[in-house]
């Protein structure tokens, strides 16, 4: 996944920083929290750390058994928000209706695993690169995008208007939440008014 750019606020975060971005790109979201959290207490100025922390408690260990780690991660969030930050969420893409052949071995993917990120009037989506699959990234403004959802599996879909034409991408929190579900949606109506 592509790496949370974490800004500049100064020298003595950078190696804790730089230790929690490894710590997130392995999915060791717990002591990326740990990590951050460092961070955080010291310096609630940089928008990134936030982000950072939205992901890792949304998708770590410690939510299982600490159900208020999803409050954390709602607020911090907000936080990254009001900040200038974006909100930043694991999903998956479903592949609805076609199965993508990777060219390389011939195998099928059903799903793509990405990053889905709300700011302030605008929605992206970062797939998660595969040699030989398409690349289904974009970036919408709010007059570009209708979301819908959420289904009864959980998951939702982003209608993405490019100039007559629309392009569906039904996605899910990566972590198979619902709550999750119901936290993108609230973002995205309140960052982008998005219908």
């Amino acid at each position: 996944l592509t790496p949370v750019a974490f800004g500049q606020s100064g020298g003595r975060f950078e190696d804790a920083k730089r230790i929690a971005q490894q710590y997130l790109d392995s999915n060791q979201f717990d002591k990326a929290a740990a990590k951050l959290e460092e961070v955080w207490e010291q310096d609630k100025t940089d928008p990134t750390v936030a982000e950072g922390l939205g992901i890792a408690y949304l998708n770590g260990d410690d939510r299982r058994y600490n159900p208020g780690v999803a409050d954390k991660a709602s607020k911090i969030m907000e936080e990254s928000l009001k900040l200038g930050g974006k909100a930043t969420f694991l999903v998956q893409h479903t592949h609805e209706g076609k199965v993508v052949k990777l060219v390389t071995g011939g195998d099928s993917l059903k799903y793509c695993d990405g990053k889905l990120s709300v700011s302030h009037g605008k929605l992206t989506f970062v797939m998660k690169q595969l040699k030989g699959v398409e690349d289904h990234s974009f970036e919408a403004t709010a007059d570009q995008v209708k979301v819908s959802g959420p289904n009864g599996s959980g998951g939702f879909k982003i209608s993405r208007r490019v100039d007559t034409k629309s392009k569906d991408y039904s996605m899910a929190p990566r972590n198979g939440n619902k709550a999750d579900t119901s936290l993108i949606l609230s973002l995205i109506h309140e960052q982008l008014g998005a219908n």
